[in-house]
């Protein structure tokens, strides 16, 4: 399972602007407060596709273009790891 690095304000946006995020994934998010300029996730494959999903979810139906686009930056280097 691949370690994927997020910044301490992609994880804040994450949990800011997700309505809901997959158990896993909020579960390592709400954990990852070690560091406050960073922070990890480890996701197998189908935990990493389920954010992802509930991450383009959120984009898409997003109206707020500033929104839309930071969650798209932060979907798009999540997809690195895909």
């Amino acid at each position: 399972m691949p370690t994927i690095p997020l910044t301490a304000d992609e994880r804040d946006y994450l949990f800011k602007e997700c309505l809901i995020l997959p158990d896993e994934s909020e579960r390592q998010l709400n954990d990852s407060v070690v560091d406050p300029k960073r922070c990890s996730l480890t996701l197998d494959a189908d935990e990493l596709d389920a954010l992802l999903g509930y991450i383009a979810a959120e984009a898409n139906h997003c109206e707020i273009r500033k929104k839309e686009d930071a969650l798209t930056v932060i979907y798009d280097k999540l997809c690195e790891f895909e």
